[in-house]
């Protein structure tokens, strides 16, 4: 059980303002509560994210859309160069989050925002980075402490310089990966490494659980010093545990900074999937695994 401090936002006239302004599109009084109180998380989050000089993009997120609104629980918050937050309100003395499963997939993050009974102010409970559950307890969010680090793209061209600060986040180099993860397979791959006659090559990995009753999947990301600030980049999904293939329709996927997939393969019960592409310094994209309703979204920038 965690006992993480909180972050308290206060809602102002202009939050309840944005938020009247939304509930008035909606014609079923329920419905106009929801987007209300959605509104409000949202805007409790945007003001927290601006702090960090983070760039909050509200009005093309789907929940400032009013028909949008009207067919879904979302309380999205699109974040310029990084992606989509999910904020989702947390009533007064409640103890769990709710995140209704349509919102699953395609966040960086799922932030409970819990409102005093007075709407006047609004306490940041935690995040999670993916979610299996509608009804979450708030004693199993993360801390807020290391939200801002898991918000920021990988920076790729800092595991060129050898720079080991960004395992902290879960990436691995590839001996570490497969000599923690699957010891037996470790002696049958042949490590890459840079030789006399190429540059520096770099690939890393991450353990993934797409299914929360099935095995893991292994994402690896390579980069590979080209001329004139390009690289090129490989991305690949391995099996682990006790699969020897990919679950079939498992979908990998590369998105560039505006959110658009200009990239994409399926599984078809394969032993690996790879994507290869060409980028320059200062470029982002994102690579984003899926299997069914369930999505894990990583950002980098080179």
């Amino acid at each position: 059980m965690k006992t993480n401090p909180t972050i308290t936002m206060p809602l102002t006239l202009n939050a309840h303002e944005q938020a009247a302004q939304c509930a008035q599109n909606q014609a079923d009084p329920g419905k106009a509560k929801q987007v209300y109180l959605n509104t409000l998380a949202i805007q409790a989050v945007k003001t927290y994210l601006e702090w960090f000089d983070l760039v909050p993009d509200w009005e093309t997120s789907n929940s400032h859309q009013p028909i949008l609104q009207s067919l879904s629980n979302s309380a999205d918050l699109w974040i310029k160069g990084k992606g989509r937050v999910e904020c989702r309100p947390v009533l007064p003395g409640a103890s769990k989050c709710i995140i209704p499963p349509e919102t699953w997939g395609d966040r960086l993050a799922y932030i409970a925002v819990q409102l005093n009974a007075d709407l006047t102010e609004a306490n940041l409970v935690g995040y999670l980075p993916q979610v299996y559950d509608s009804e979450v307890p708030l004693t199993e969010f993360y801390s807020l402490d290391t939200l801002l680090e898991h918000l920021h793209p990988v920076m790729l061209t800092e595991w060129l310089d050898n720079l080991e600060d960004r395992l902290a986040s879960g990436w691995q180099t590839w001996r570490e990966f497969w000599s923690t993860s699957q010891p037996q397979m470790a002696l049958n791959f042949r490590y890459p490494s840079a030789t006399a006659s190429a540059p520096a090559h770099c690939e890393r990995g991450k353990k993934l659980q797409l299914d929360p009753n099935g095995e893991p999947i292994g994402l690896f990301i390579g980069i590979h010093p080209m001329v004139h600030e390009e690289f090129d980049i490989f991305v690949q999904v391995y099996p682990l545990g006790n699969q020897s293939h990919l679950p079939p329709n498992l979908q990998l996927s590369i998105l560039d900074d505006e959110d658009e997939v200009v990239m994409q393969a399926s599984s078809r019960s394969t032993k690996s999937m790879q994507l290869d592409f060409s980028a320059e310094r200062g470029d982002r994209f994102s690579v984003k695994v899926s299997l069914g309703d369930i999505s894990i979204t990583e950002w980098f920038m080179i």
